[in-house]
């Protein structure tokens, strides 16, 4: 409009310019040469010429200095006018205050894959529900994180994680979902829905653990223990323990932190009680076992020295353990020796155990069922080999059947397994080729090329389950294509895992019972790790196939190790995390601030439903952005007719506090930050997206209840369970063995090396060792007394002390130097007069087993 009149005000003032102008030309020329016809018409400016149509330039013919003036004069006139007809009328908003806008649904459409609402499979990854018109839901398939945030009540599972779980299952590359279920009524309307759709269907249940899938925390530190991995072994001790006494709230964390010290120590000193080549029994680490380890031994306190000094039975046991142990040191800062603070200590570490010492949990936690690196990784291959491959590169090749050029080839090292009772090489490898029957996998060693094997590869069908769909056994039949019998020594076997179908795990927990969420929080931790370890060694670093975190509740949840720098290198792994919460506040609370603040600006994607937290509704009003407004306002004196008007600008948030407040049922913010390219890959503006009208969102009652029906009874479906019919008692430690104060601990790193001076000694044949009566015993007679040491472990030497390790070496280095040790008999110690005044204590020491163990035991030198 001010541009319009400007010219309005340009042409006009040109006009009357130049009729100016001719009639003072005129005036002139008639004063000084008087003619009448001077004054009847004007010559000059040929209105008709002056714009040449033709040419496309002015006629200026005629036009003098004067009509320049005067136009430029015009001109001036019209630009002074739209200046103050802008300065007075025209908008002040420059965007200055802020220029956010919402999306529009063209720019959804252009952004996101449009998928039918419901039932069709559709060619994608999976991802996350952004909007809706119709029968069309736009899905995010891009790897990202998102926080779903809704409070108590507002419809978060209808609305979006059972959709979510929908859309994901539909897709044709079907994501692996680990889903947090609270009261079990995901799981149940899901199952039946999975199934057909071609998923494993698992469940750690908490809320009913006689049902479901067996779980030890502790497995994973087993695992790494037996291939000899004592660091990896602590690692992983160590996020079991933080996730179990973390307390980001704590006042004094020193209780939490040692009490955590503690239970680490006790767990490693299981696993190297029961991982020892001569009392292995790895079934017996169990957390329950740790609970009791921690009843038993740090609860009871005995005399020693005759009465003169009390002494701990836990600070006992693990004083007797070799210096280079990893639990005696892990122990050593636990401050649990420290009589002052023992009491708390010991009650701290056992308050956070006391949830696996029921029979039904401790059940559920005493086994494991659930292989976590099949949910990254469904296909894989293990070959182990003679431990003198340790170090070899290999090529594998893979071939279609008949066909002599491979289609694949992954690149692998074999690395040594070292552990108390295994020792081989071990080639661990994923792939992603997709096998049929009769092709071939060849193993080529670079170093050695001419000694490659090659097998066959054939699925071995289980028959077609209730849904129609065929099962196959997880691990192929693999046939030797060629005479391998020289090659047969070095290559001890062969595992093709190869799974096709996708995995769907649910962690069922009771919402009245919030001590037993902490399970879960490990089950994730332990889960992410697990595959983020295994991505690391994998071409590409990242899975296979794409997991899904989707944590309902998230804010009841106790605190996830390292859950903030997770999620900033996850989505890299190709593992993502939808986190429901009630409302920012439950982050900050659980992770204080500064990794609140870290979670949530990694979580690419806000969903917001509703909250009637006024922070959380301020945060989300800020990041959807504001838009500049004009405010008018007016002044004056009361029943004065005259006022003043004044504008200002100011900023207006997009959806205000209040708006987010009152969202109506259906409607939906969504935030995507990182969003800034569409589907064509052009440049585009972020904006918040707010799904209202026609674009609101469904619960799933109104469009997915016949897929996912939440009036089913669990008690419908028949959950097999592995640990339903364990006996715990079968599991049961010998604490009277534990606390004998007798007994010496050798590390299995120690054991190793005494074996092998043993070996040095017996293949050299240079040793002069007699007995009592002076007879000279045989090399496997001496063999024999010396791993007596290191095999039973229950010495004295002839003053009644214990041995010890360094003893037993000192012993070995004078057999080496051919130094003859005489070995004490029963039948002769007896015989001695100062038998009954050798130090023992009967306490700890039963009397049927004292002969055996002095006559295993001592010995004098001579």
């Amino acid at each position: 409009m001010i541009f319009f009149v400007g010219v309005t005000v340009f042409v006009v003032s040109a006009i009357a310019a130049t009729f100016l102008i001719e009639t003072v030309t005129r005036l002139l020329l008639f004063v000084t040469a008087p003619d009448f016809q001077l004054l009847t018409g004007f010559s000059g400016v040929n209105w008709t010429t002056f714009i040449n149509a033709r040419n496309f330039y002015p006629d200026t013919r005629g036009v003098t200095w004067l009509h320049w003036g005067s136009y430029g004069l015009a001109f001036g006139v019209a630009l002074y006018t739209m200046f103050k007809l802008r300065s007075r009328y025209g908008t002040l908003n420059r965007n200055q205050k802020g220029d956010s806008a919402l999306a529009t649904l063209e720019e959804i459409s252009r952004t996101y894959t449009a998928v039918p609402e419901k039932k069709k499979e559709w060619d994608g990854l999976g991802g996350t529900l952004i909007s809706r018109v119709k029968d069309t839901v736009f899905v995010d398939e891009s790897t990202q994180n998102t926080a779903i945030i809704g409070t108590s009540r507002s419809g978060k599972g209808e609305l979006l994680v059972f959709p979510m779980i929908d859309v994901n299952s539909r897709a044709s590359a079907k994501p692996n979902l680990v889903i947090n279920d609270p009261k079990g009524e995901l799981y149940t309307a899901s199952y039946e829905t999975l199934r057909k759709r071609g998923y494993r269907v698992e469940v750690l249940n908490i809320l009913n653990p006689m049902e479901g899938m067996s779980y030890n925390p502790l497995e994973l530190v087993k695992q790494a223990f037996e291939k000899g991995d004592y660091a990896e072994a602590q690692k992983r001790t160590k996020t079991l323990t933080f996730s179990l006494y973390n307390n980001p709230n704590a006042k004094e964390p020193f209780w939490d932190n040692s009490a955590q010290a503690l239970v680490s120590a006790i767990i490693l000193a299981l696993c190297e009680e029961y991982y020892d080549a001569d009392n292995y029994h790895p079934e017996r680490i169990t957390l329950k076992n740790v609970a009791s380890f921690l009843s038993e031994m740090g609860s009871k306190n005995y005399s020693k020295d005759g009465g003169k000094t009390e002494v701990n039975a836990l600070d006992e046991y693990f004083e007797g353990l070799p210096p280079t142990s990893v639990a005696k040191q892990q122990y050593a800062t636990s401050n649990f020796a420290k009589g002052n603070t023992r009491g708390s200590i010991f009650s701290v570490a056992s308050s956070k155990l006391e949830i696996f010492t029921g029979d039904a949990i401790a059940k559920l936690t005493s086994i494991n069922s659930i292989d976590m690196t099949r949910v990254g990784f469904p296909k894989q291959i293990h070959l182990r080999t003679d431990i003198r491959l340790k170090g070899q590169d290999f090529e594998v090749l893979f071939y279609r059947k008949n066909q002599t050029q491979p289609f694949g080839k992954e690149i692998g090292r074999v690395e040594a397994v070292s552990g108390p009772t295994t020792q081989c090489g071990l080639l661990h490898l994923h792939f992603d080729y997709a096998l049929a029957d009769g092709d071939r996998i060849q193993f080529v060693p670079r170093d050695n090329p001419d000694q490659a094997v090659t097998y066959s590869f054939q699925r071995v069908s289980k028959g077609h389950n209730q849904y129609g769909k065929e099962e196959f056994e997880d691990f192929a039949h693999m046939q030797w294509c060629e005479d391998v019998s020289e090659k047969e020594r070095a290559i001890q076997s062969l595992e093709v895992l190869y799974i096709t179908d996708s995995y769907a795990v649910f962690m069922v927990v009771p919402d009245y019972d919030s001590s037993m969420h902490v399970i879960c929080s490990i089950f994730v931790r332990q889960m992410y790790q697990t595959l983020s370890q295994l991505a690391t060694i994998t071409r590409g670093q990242k899975l296979h196939r794409r997991v899904q975190f989707i944590l309902d509740e998230f804010g009841n949840m106790p605190p996830i190790e390292g859950m903030d720098s997770m999620l900033t290198v996850c989505l890299g792994r190709n593992i993502l995390f939808a986190l429901v919460v009630q409302g920012y506040n439950q982050i900050d609370s659980l992770y204080g601030k500064d990794k609140a603040t870290s979670i949530k600006d990694n979580c690419q994607n806000h969903l917001y439903i509703f909250t009637t937290n006024k922070e959380t509704a301020k945060e989300i009003s800020e990041k959807i952005g504001y838009r500049t407004i004009e405010i008018d306002s007016r002044s004056g004196k009361v029943l004065d007719l005259d006022s003043t008007r004044t504008t200002s600008v100011d900023r207006q948030p997009l959806l205000s506090e209040n708006r987010l407040m009152q969202l109506q049922e259906g409607e939906m913010v969504v935030i995507r930050s990182i969003m800034r390219r569409d589907k064509k890959g052009r440049d585009i503006r972020p904006k918040a997206i707010f799904n209202t009208g026609k674009t609101r969102m469904k619960y799933r009652y109104q469009y997915l209840a016949e897929d996912f029906d939440t009036e089913k009874d669990r008690h419908e479906l028949r959950i097999p369970s592995l640990h339903a019919e364990l006996q715990l008692h079968a599991l049961q430690m010998d604490y009277e063995e534990l606390q004998n104060p007798q007994r010496m601990k050798i590390s299995t790193g120690q054991r190793n090396e005494i074996k092998m001076i043993l070996d040095t000694v017996f293949l050299n044949g240079t040793i002069s060792v007699f007995d009592r009566k002076n007879k000279n015993l045989s090399a496997e007679e001496i063999k024999g007394l010396i791993a007596s040491f290191v095999l039973e472990q229950d010495k004295v030497d002839r003053d009644g002390n214990r041995l010890t390790v360094e003893n037993i070496a000192y012993d070995i280095q004078n057999i080496l130097k051919g130094k003859p040790l005489e070995y004490i008999d029963l039948d002769s110690l007896l015989e001695e007069e100062d038998f009954e005044e050798m130090d023992f204590d009967e306490q700890y020491i039963k009397p049927e087993t004292k002969k055996q163990k002095i006559a295993l035991g001592l010995r004098t030198e001579t």
